[in-house]
Parts: structure tokens; C-alpha cells; sequence
């Protein structure tokens, strides 16, 4: 009887811990913007524009680095990087062509207001087509 119970334990452990892993990652999209510059825009109703203006060059200046960033989504809302996604965002601002407004496709976990980083993949603008 134990050895049953154990083995059931042990089955039921391996079959529920993939389906938890299944379930917390999202996909968030929007642009890399740094905690300097997005604390001065949050309450501005033009946001987006100053977001989508916002240069490469100031998003690595070395207050940026130190601040962090966060990911202005679609839908309106500043969702701060972990210590990971802080990294990863640095890495694909510097390694981006566009010059401003570096708009991504970010797969992670939202915690309480805090965005759990797993992948950070630059995106294009959606064309005038895709946004009717």
C-alpha cells in the first residue's frame, strides 16, 4: 500500500509540474522603454508618441543602465523588468537597427506589477493594414 501511494505521489509530481510551467508564460507586447525617461511619460496622455520617439541613444545612456527598464505594452500599461528582462532589454536595444521606438514581443510572467522575463524578440511596427 505505501509503495503505491509513493509511486502515485511520484507519478501525479511528473505529470501536474509541466502543466504549472505550461501556464505562467505570456506574451507581452510593446516597447523598451527606460525607468528615467517612462516615470516623466506616465502620466502624459500623448505616452505613445513619446514612446514610439523615444531614441536608442537615450535608452543606453548610463542612468538607463542603472534605472532598468519597462515595457510600455500595447494596451497602455508600464510593466517593470526583472533583473533578467533588464538585461535582455539592454542587449536588444544595442543589437536593434531601429534608431527609436524599439517595439518587442516579450514572453514572461507578470508578478504583482513585475514582468518575469523569459525571451525578449524585437518586432516590426504593425503596417497600416494590420491596424484597421
Amino acid at each position: 500500500m505505501k509503495r503505491t501511494f509513493a509511486a502515485l505521489v511520484i507519478l501525479v509530481t511528473f505529470l501536474i509540474q509541466p502543466l504549472a510551467s505550461l501556464a505562467i508564460d505570456h506574451n507581452f507586447v510593446g516597447y523598451l522603454v527606460d525607468k528615467k525617461c517612462s516615470t516623466t511619460w506616465q502620466k502624459s496622455k500623448g505616452a505613445i508618441k513619446q514612446v514610439i520617439d523615444h531614441s536608442k541613444d537615450c535608452a543606453l545612456s548610463s542612468d538607463a543602465l542603472l534605472d532598468g527598464y519597462v515595457l510600455y505594452t500595447v494596451d497602455g500599461r508600464w510593466l517593470p523588468l526583472d533583473k533578467k528582462g533588464n538585461k535582455l532589454a539592454r542587449e536588444t536595444i544595442a543589437l536593434s537597427s531601429n534608431p527609436r521606438g524599439v517595439r518587442v514581443s516579450l514572453i514572461g510572467e507578470l508578478i504583482g506589477d513585475t514582468l518575469k522575463v523569459r525571451r525578449i524578440l524585437e518586432v516590426p511596427e504593425p503596417s497600416a493594414k494590420d491596424k484597421k
